[in-house]
């Protein structure tokens, strides 16, 4: 059998039963991402995924062979040499961006991952996602929503409610005031009814009853006016985001929303630990492991649940304190001038000279290669 399917078919948690039935079904399973987004037409940005299977209840393979195309005609052919037992692919316990690497570049990475130094995220800190506030519009305000509703900065709680927000690695009290005062939201209304606020009460009030009775994630808090839980965040980690993620620090208290993750450091780690992890997963090394447990949507945009955002591999040698200060406070400013190639060759330089490799520089260029290789396939090839 032949299907025409969406990207999340290799991506998405409820496939996994489906990829598995598959596997152990036919003697021979293939996917094939195309690159090329064919249904533009129709409003499907997404890739699109041939998946090919025979010899059912033949003994079965296993597994699923994983390839990709550029275009359509690419597929014909490769669909023909599949057939004739020309071509296999690689196995699928790979997420499509694995089909990018070359053997040399996954020999790379593999090495890497057998250092000492290298840990997960989650082996350093929690990942979990942020306030689900279940009418964002209604509690999280900027300044000229303030005041329309009647509010003041002191009835309300800070709040990063857009990752686009924090532009380097450690969010401040500056970053915020420049997002409200571009228009941005910052302002977040919590109250348990009994405050005593009469400007807050008279607020909470314009929310439509029958809105607030149908509301399911109303329903699931004790008092549905209040969607800060008071969990406080050491870091932020994006969701979503286009060129890889940042690991930003949280050095004033601020909440956030869930368009953001929360992240909680290991209680035994200081500050400059926290620092070095920042700077660490910024390495090429970092952002390529990113993109490899990540799932590509889209426009092409990379998105992360927490538990794979965890998986994120990175780099912790001892380095001195000063060293890491210095270089949090550089590779900051490389993020705010907008230069993430920049903070990338800094963050490489600073972790990879402490590991001791001793083809840095190549291992550095071959990784950066690998991962703008993998950045421009994830993002949309529109046919001619």
């Amino acid at each position: 059998m032949a299907w025409v399917l969406p990207g999340a078919f290799l991506q998405a948690d409820y496939a996994k039963p489906i990829r598995t039935f598959l596997a152990g079904a036919f003697s021979r399973v293939a996917a094939i991402v195309i690159r090329e987004r064919i249904f533009l037409d129709v409003g499907a940005d997404e890739e699109t995924v041939i998946l090919l299977a025979d010899g059912y209840q033949a003994p079965p393979s296993g597994h699923i062979e994983l390839g990709q195309v550029e275009t359509l005609d690419a597929l014909r052919q490769l669909m023909a040499d599949w057939d004739d037992g020309k071509w296999s692919g690689k196995k699928s316990n790979l997420r499509p961006a694995a089909l990018n690497l070359s053997e040399g570049e996954s020999d790379i990475l593999a090495r890497m991952e057998c250092l000492p130094d290298c840990k997960s995220l989650g082996d350093v800190a929690s990942v979990q996602i942020g306030l689900v506030t279940g009418a964002n519009e209604f509690f999280v305000l900027g300044n000229e929503g303030l005041a329309e509703a009647g509010l003041l900065e002191e009835d309300c709680t800070p709040i990063l409610a857009k990752f686009i927000a924090a532009p380097g690695v450690s969010f401040s009290l500056t970053d915020h005031l420049l997002f409200l005062a571009g228009g941005g939201r910052g302002y977040l209304v919590d109250s348990d009814g009994q405050c005593g606020n009469a400007r807050v009460q008279a607020y909470l009030e314009t929310f439509p009853l029958e809105r607030r009775t149908e509301t399911s994630t109303f329903k699931k808090r004790k008092i549905w006016s209040k969607p800060d839980d008071g969990r406080v965040p050491d870091a932020f980690f994006p969701v979503m985001h286009h060129w890889g993620p940042r690991l930003v620090l949280n050095p004033y208290g601020f909440t956030n929303t869930n368009t953001i993750h929360r992240v909680y450091f290991s209680e035994a780690l200081d500050d400059i630990s926290r620092k070095l992890i920042a700077i660490s997963l910024l390495t090429s090394f970092s952002q390529l492991s990113a993109e490899l447990v990540g799932r590509r949507y889209g426009s092409g945009v990379l998105k992360h649940e927490p538990r794979e955002a965890e998986k994120i591999r990175i780099l912790l040698p001892k380095i001195g304190p000063a060293t890491i200060e210095k270089a949090f406070n550089v590779v900051d400013r490389d993020l705010r001038a907008g230069s993430r190639e920049s903070a990338m060759k800094r963050a490489d330089k600073l972790v990879f000279a402490a590991i001791k490799l001793d083809d840095r520089e190549a291992v550095s260029m071959a990784l950066s290669g690998a991962l703008e290789h993998i950045r421009q396939n994830r993002r949309p090839r529109r046919g001619a």
